[in-house]
């Protein structure tokens, strides 16, 4: 099988297809046909290194689509060969590939008219969207939500969820993607690039702020995000992107900042506010509860993921140049 391979960190070329054996599935293992995957910031991040996410050299690709192949027989899952499913192998990596192996814990049953290419860009998105957005950050109706980076995948993602939950939306992009800003449900499209963010959301405000904050960047757009909060309000931070910068290596500060940032107790106990960190990596069983709210959004029409690129397999490279240089509307697929 072709499957993308990781054997040194560095820029995305590194990335390099290889023929490997089908794998067989472990204990507890399901065998994945994969039919279309998703390219997430994580596999940029564990590409350039960043540590504890992979350990080289690995098969890039933490979410797939595809239709199960082979099931081990201890499995009591439900999963049964045939099933069409999103495979989320968040600790294994592997899916850039043709095949897959994979926890059955972690295969979720998707609808039989959910296309394939909507699988693949389901899962990570609206998981990571729902984890920072519904669980921890928690708005109510009538209240302002900013999301950072709404044009992409996880942000495209919140801002349908936030309209679903009846909030005020701001959402941060470059002027090119304020249309498809608004298209998704965003009231206030901003301009990061050329403006400063926290001076346009305290002028559409009449200065009074907003209640969440959905944070992917880090580094000092927390540090005004924070002063954004009215009362009880709410930053959720869930990536940090500002170390980025380059498409071959990670700032230097990127751990540090990751280990030892630190929060003003004064502004969080005087305006009763919180910082929150989220992660998808969720329990399984809570993945599951989660998914299956989702997939009944899907159903109905409410939500759906925004497709920008399908590039092959053996263009992987270009895939993480697309994001690295943020011109993605919504998800970046590859299909084997």
């Amino acid at each position: 099988m072709k499957a993308v391979l990781v054997s040194e960190h560095g820029p995305p070329e590194v990335m390099q297809v290889v023929d490997r054996p089908i794998p067989t599935p472990g204990p507890g293992e399901v065998l994945l046909e994969v039919e279309a995957v998703g390219v997430n910031f994580h596999d940029r991040w564990a590409r350039l290194g960043f540590p504890g996410l992979a350990t080289l050299p690995f098969v890039q690709g933490i979410e797939a689509a595809g239709t199960v192949a082979a099931v081990d027989p201890a499995v009591e899952s439900g999963v049964e060969p045939g099933m069409r499913v999103i495979a989320l192998p968040l600790t294994g990596h592997g899916a850039y590939a043709e095949w897959l192996t994979l926890p059955a814990e972690l295969v979720f049953p998707i609808p039989e008219d959910m296309p394939m290419e909507h699988a693949a860009a389901f899962g990570v998105g609206f998981l990571t969207a729902y984890a920072a957005l519904l669980f921890t950050g928690r708005p109510r109706s009538g209240e302002r939500v900013l999301v950072h980076a709404a044009a992409g995948a996880v942000g495209s993602a919140a801002v349908q969820l936030a309209r679903q939950a009846g909030a005020i939306v701001f959402g941060t992009a470059s002027p090119g993607k304020h249309a498809f800003l608004r298209d998704l449900g965003v009231d206030h499209p901003i301009d990061y690039r050329g403006k400063d963010f926290a001076d346009e959301v305290r002028d559409l405000t009449d200065g009074e702020g907003v209640d969440v904050i959905l944070d992917p960047i880090g580094g000092d757009s927390f540090v005004r995000g924070l002063s954004l909060l009215r009362y009880g309000g709410r930053l959720v931070c869930y990536g940090l992107s500002e170390f980025v910068r380059r498409s071959d290596r990670l700032e230097e500060d990127a751990a540090a900042f990751w280990k030892d940032a630190a929060f003003p107790a004064a502004a969080l106990l005087g305006g009763a506010k919180a910082v929150m960190g989220s992660h998808m990596g969720a329990p399984p069983a809570t993945l599951h509860t989660w998914m299956d709210e989702l997939l009944r959004s899907y159903r109905s029409g409410a939500i759906a993921p925004r497709i920008d690129q399908v590039f092959d397999l053996s263009e992987a490279p270009t895939a993480h140049r697309w994001i690295h240089d943020r011109k993605n509307r919504g998800k970046v697929l590859l299909k084997p």
